[in-house]
């Protein structure tokens, strides 16, 4: 009590944040050196651990923080009010206030300095901007805005094409072929990509074919980033040697090295082909189980640049997978990966100033955690925690969730790493482990107004180990136990926040249990749960300043006086969204993305053609800052998209007994704008006639220019034509008129582009005035290749709109045809400049062409026991297949197997003779097998004809004594074997298949 008397006198008092840290640095110091050092929490069975001794190193220095703009909406609210809300930036003086313009007109009467939103009486549906007002000094304009018609930014999306995987298992079912799926948009995160001060979104898609951490064939991870209009910047595919599933390819989206601009953090692998079409690794490697599983071959951290999609830089990615038997076995089963691929991402200002990227792995029995630095260009590992490593450590060994919350909670200015039961210091030490055990959900802020410091609410799964307390608040420091509500078996959902205004601070409820107060303990049996899945998430939505709960696509209000919930919206309903994830049922994201400083929805439409973000349009009467300006909170946004998604919370209160407003101790970083670059064209016109496209039918001069950051650009006359008239728009078309005089057959002007903060310089377009005019679009050239190997029968085909006499050059020969159709024949193979003019005529028109040599029957086969499985690579469809002679299949699908003997001939004709005949003669299974090196060192790769996943193979000495013996997967019909223990000499190796398999292997 003498604390917490101590900790509300200086905080009342002194109300700064440097002392707010120091004073929570010193509680902190003497509760860790005090009883809970000593103390155990009753029942629990899992070991436990609490750091005594703490850094004295106290960061004051403000944290790197993105710069925002107002984030103005306007929303048409009924026929004769528009809704207006912006934001309070983290780092406004707190005397500012704001006036609202429609168009030129000034709106309010008075400043406003109670709120950021407004509500004008009109029926037009003009354009906004708002100007800060400090010292009764207007400041700068915000951007421009166009009213909506209602509370929804609808983005659209690209949706992928569907692919197929390769072949495997897939629920119990071999598919030799693989399977066909398409996509699914699902999670989403939000970062300035360009350094305007406007979020763009990063959604990745999950195929329809997932592994859910229990194997099986699932098809590529891809992410896109879309402005808010739905521009596609750029897509990312992490290929075929990363497992695509919920609990696997977490993404970062932050601005990790401070240049105002964001980056994205993945972890990729060979065959990763990043936002401009680069391949990371080698893009023929495939690693892939036919059990579905990804587990050898190199595995990457990634940075890729936020505009471009690039990538920039690739390091090991720690944790490693390591053995799929160190993480643990489900169930007491073998440990096929299920365990081994729990993979968890965040961020975390680990120094105080400036953010790192935390990845992890394994929750339920080992557990890793790393970080990672992005700074001036370089991708450097920071440290990394290992359960293993030491027997301090293992105190953290199964106290990990499905998720990674971050923050500052020992006032220090450095944040930790929250992995559940166990947290982790800034610098990659164990803060402490309260040996609870593994839960699903976690929250982690200021819950409590009178308790110095941050509180965790946390249902927990294993009932062994959490000692008949299945949910717990925790104090976020220690892990101490402040409160424990008894359960048994698996509490799988829980959630914090402030929705009764008549118990101070936080409620919190759980999929067990009751109602509680984190003050007042149990305070009803009634629970906000609405339609049961109310204990997920949460959004600030009304004007007060509790806390609605998000349950799937409905944001409901806990009424006190009858118990229950009011329902405030039902967004399937209006806008035909869906939610993510199957059960857990989230948003794609839930943040703080614009406007006041309440929070926005986003969810996909159920066709996903497009992303829909909701807001509110209530009015409210609180003024605080962009939630996206706390720190905590950011990041929480930035780590929302982790396996079981969690809902943000900032560092502070944030409820009904609000008092004051919070300081956040940041510095903004705005990003430098790079010039655009415009480039030369051409324009051709007939004497006295008039343009609108340029040499090569482009409609906008625009049309090659470029951006950097990919912004939108408009045009802007600098020199005028002399010998016509031009009309020149904005966005870059244009419309030129000659003046007729045939004297004047040359013509130009120059212009400059704008991506609204930056000139290009200035480039001329030229313009040839001839005497007659051709269409851009005039002529259709089509080629066809020779029919067969060596005939030289290829053709050209020219088709033309308009009829003159051309003549067309081609191989420096002239030929000359009147009308609108030309053919050459017995072309070889090979490119060819083409080039028409027209004879008495100023007029001359090139291409380049090819010919393409004949096709060539080529396949691949691959033979296992009694199966025979092809792929064609070349050849015309349809293909006929004969064993020894007989007719057996016809397919048009380049991929089909058949059954097969020792002994068959396999033949495959395509549907032109001339292409050749694939033949493969099907020997004694052990043929197939071979080893490579053989002689080897070490170790050898083993080709066995095989369906299997996996093989028992058995090692024999001249002698006929085993020397090695066990079971080996088996990744494309290959098996590593390392001998690099066994003596020199000749061995037999034989492998248990279908049928046994032998082969002599040689021992250096």
């Amino acid at each position: 009590m003498r604390k917490k008397l101590l900790f509300n006198f200086i905080h009342s008092v002194l109300g700064q944040m440097i002392l707010k840290r120091i004073v929570l640095l010193t509680i902190f110091m003497l509760i860790q050196q005090g009883a809970f050092a000593q103390e155990t929490v009753g029942g629990s069975a899992g070991r436990k651990f609490s750091k005594t001794t703490m850094s004295n190193e106290v960061v004051t220095a403000p944290k790197q923080m993105e710069y925002l703009n107002r984030g103005l909406v306007a929303i048409r609210k009924s026929g004769s009010q528009v809704f207006l809300s912006w934001r309070l930036l983290g780092l406004d003086p707190s005397n500012i206030a704001f006036n609202v313009y429609r168009g030129s007109t000034k709106v309010n009467t008075s400043p406003i300095t109670n709120s950021t939103n407004f509500v004008d009486n009109t029926t037009v549906n003009g354009t906004y901007t708002i100007k800060p007002v400090v010292d009764g000094v207007e400041g700068e304009a915000s951007k421009e805005v166009s009213v909506w018609g209602n509370n929804q930014l609808v983005v659209p999306l690209q949706i992928p094409p569907g692919n197929t995987t390769g072949p495997g298992y897939s629920e119990g079912d071999y598919y030799p072929n693989g399977r066909d799926y398409t996509y699914t948009a699902n999670d989403a995160s939000i970062g300035d990509m360009d350094g305007d001060g406007e979020y763009e979104i990063v959604l990745k898609w999950d195929p329809t074919l997932l592994n859910h951490n229990s194997g099986g064939i699932n098809g590529q991870q891809i992410f896109d980033c879309y402005r808010l209009d739905g521009t596609l910047l750029w897509r990312i595919n992490l290929g075929n040697n990363v497992n695509s599933g919920p609990h696997m390819n977490q993404f970062m989206v932050y601005d990790f090295d401070g240049d105002g601009k964001a980056e994205v953090a993945l972890r990729t692998a060979d065959g990763t082909v990043d936002g401009v079409g680069n391949v990371i690794g080698d893009p023929n490697a495939d690693y892939r189980l036919e059990s579905g599983w990804v587990q050898s071959g190199p595995a990457w951290l990634t940075i890729f640049n936020g505009i471009t999609g690039a990538a920039m830089a690739s390091v090991p990615y720690e944790p490693n997978r390591g053995l799929p038997d160190d993480w643990g076995r489900p169930r007491g089963g073998k440990g096929y990966g299920n365990r081994q691929d729990r993979l968890l991402m965040a961020v975390a200002y680990l120094d105080g100033e400036r953010p790192s990227i935390v990845t992890g792995r394994g929750y339920y029995e080992k557990l890793v955690r790393a970080a990672y630095d992005w700074r001036d260009g370089n991708l450097t590992l920071r440290w990394i925690f290992d359960s293993t490593s030491s027997a301090e450590n293992s105190a953290a060994t199964g106290q990990g969730n499905h998720q990674m919350t971050i923050g500052d909670v020992d006032g220090d200015g450095k944040d930790e790493v929250f992995n559940g039961s166990s947290a982790i210091d800034d610098d990659g030490t164990l803060l402490w482990a309260n040996g609870n055990g593994h839960g699903d959900a976690l929250h982690m802020s200021d819950m409590d107004p009178d308790r110095p410091g941050q509180e965790i609410w946390m249902p927990l799964e294993c009932e062994p180990c959490y000692g008949g307390q299945g949910i717990r608040l925790l104090d976020a420091a220690t892990g101490e136990t402040i409160f424990g509500v008894e359960t048994t078996g698996d509490v799988g959902r829980g959630l914090a926040a402030d929705v009764d205004p008549n118990h101070k601070g936080f409620e919190m409820w759980s999929s067990s249990g009751t109602f509680y107060n984190v003050q007042d303990g149990e305070i009803g049996t009634n629970k906000p749960t609405g339609n049961v899945s109310g204990v997920n998430s949460a959004v600030w939505w009304d004007g007060d300043l509790g806390r609605e709960t998000l349950d799937r696509t409905m944001i409901e209000k806990w009424n006190p006086n009858n118990q229950g919930v009011d329902r405030l919206k039902t967004l399937y309903l209006e806008a035909s969204v869906e939610t993510n994830n199957g059960s857990k049922s989230n948003a794609s994201l839930s943040a703080d993305f614009f406007g006041d400083w309440r929070e926005e929805v986003m969810f996909r439409k159920f066709n996903n053609t497009a992303l829909v973000i909701f807001t509110t349009e209530d009015v409210t009467e609180h003024r605080i800052p962009t939630l996206m300006h706390d720190p905590q909170y950011r990041v929480a946004i930035a780590w929302q998209n982790n396996d079981y998604n969690q809902p943000p919370h900032p560092s502070f209160y944030l409820g009904y007994d609000m008092e004051g407003v919070p300081e956040y101790n940041i510095k903004v970083n705005k990003a430098e704008n790079l010039a655009p670059t415009a480039v030369a064209d051409e324009i051709t016109v007939a004497e006295g006639g008039s343009t609108s496209s340029l040499v090569g039918g482009a409609r906008s001069i625009l049309e090659n220019d470029t951006d950097p950051e990919k912004n939108n650009l408009t045009a802007e006359l600098v020199t005028d034509v002399t010998n016509g008239t031009l009309t020149l728009n904005a966005d870059g078309t244009f419309t030129y008129v000659h003046d007729g005089s045939s004297n004047a057959i040359t013509d130009s002007f120059t212009y400059r582009v704008t991506d609204g903060m930056s000139y290009s310089s200035p480039v001329k377009v030229s313009i040839a005035a001839s005497e007659i005019s051709i269409p851009y679009n005039n002529f259709t050239i089509r080629t066809s290749s020779e029919t067969c190997a060596d005939h030289d029968n290829g053709m050209l085909m020219i088709n033309a709109l308009q009829s003159h006499s051309y003549v067309v050059n081609i191989n420096e020969t002239d030929y000359s045809f009147n009308g609108n159709e030309f053919t050459i024949s017995d072309l070889a193979p090979g490119t060819y400049p083409v080039c028409i003019t027209i004879e008495g005529k100023n007029f001359e028109q090139c291409f380049t062409v090819t010919i393409d040599e004949a096709t060539r029957l080529l396949g691949l086969s691959k033979v296992s026991i009694n199966e025979l499985a092809m792929e064609i690579k070349e050849g015309t469809a349809p293909y006929q297949v004969y064993v020894n002679g007989v007719s057996k299949l016809e397919t048009s699908s380049k991929n089909f197997t058949m059954s097969v003997k020792q002994g068959d001939i396999v033949e495959v004709k395509t549907a032109k003779p001339c292409e050749g005949t694939f033949i493969e003669n099907i020997g004694n299974p052990s043929d197939y097998v071979s080893a490579y090196p053989n002689p080897t060192t070490n170790g050898t790769e083993i080709t066995v004809p095989t369906k299997q996943s996996e093989v028992f193979v058995e090692l024999y000495s001249a002698q006929g004594q085993q020397v090695l013996e066990g079971v080996y997967p088996v990744e494309n019909q290959k098996v590593q074997l390392d001998i690099e223990k066994v003596t020199p000499g000749i061995y037999m190796a034989r492998i248990s298949a279908e049928s046994p398999l032998t082969l002599t292997i040689i021992k250096k």
